[in-house]
């Protein structure tokens, strides 16, 4: 098969060998695109059936948000549209936040899954009409603002449990102005 791809397209027949190389790449890629998809829809029902907090040892055991970090960044190696890149940055978004979520940092969980929040109200229109940019795009809308508001608000009540189920109390005036100006 190789010498027939090294000769020109004249001697081999009429048979374009770089024609069907492009294609067959073209065909690898979109297969690897469907297939990190199907991965992130799979990554994504094993979150939806967790019934602990996702910062458990038995959470982490059964689901890991890294892996959808990785998923996305291999997606977005792929695919050419910019609503396409855009739909997989705000899912990215998602399971970056669950991360953080589940390695402690709540705080920061709660900051990036409300700017995934605002990021989701905006509708994106698909540049090619392929399956895969169909399919991150429905996902997308579908998913991202009811998971963002869900997952915050688990976040947030997790934060107060944390404190002990209370509010923070401010600190009283005499307090703080004895901190401040310092003693000389």
């Amino acid at each position: 098969i190789h010498s027939e791809m090294v000769k020109p397209p004249d001697e081999s027949g009429g048979i374009d060998w770089a024609a069907h190389e492009v294609e067959v790449r073209t065909v690898s890629e979109d297969v690897s695109g469907e297939r990190s998809l199907l991965l992130i829809y799979g990554l994504l029902a094993k979150l939806r059936s967790l019934n602990s907090w996702i910062g458990t040892s038995k959470a982490r055991m059964s689901v890991k948000p890294e892996e959808g970090v990785r998923l996305c960044d291999m997606l977005l190696e792929t695919l050419e549209g910019t609503a396409e890149k855009q739909a997989i940055k705000d899912i990215r978004l998602l399971f970056l936040a669950l991360a953080h979520a589940s390695g402690g940092k709540v705080p920061e969980a709660v900051s990036l899954l409300q700017l995934l929040e605002q990021r989701s109200a905006t509708q994106l229109k698909p540049e090619q009409d392929t399956r895969l940019s169909r399919g991150i795009l429905r996902l997308r809308a579908d998913l991202l603002p009811a998971a963002a508001v869900q997952w915050r608000m688990k976040c947030l009540l997790q934060m107060v449990a944390e404190k002990g189920g209370r509010a923070a109390e401010a600190p009283t005036t005499t307090e703080s102005t004895k901190l401040f100006p310092p003693p000389l």
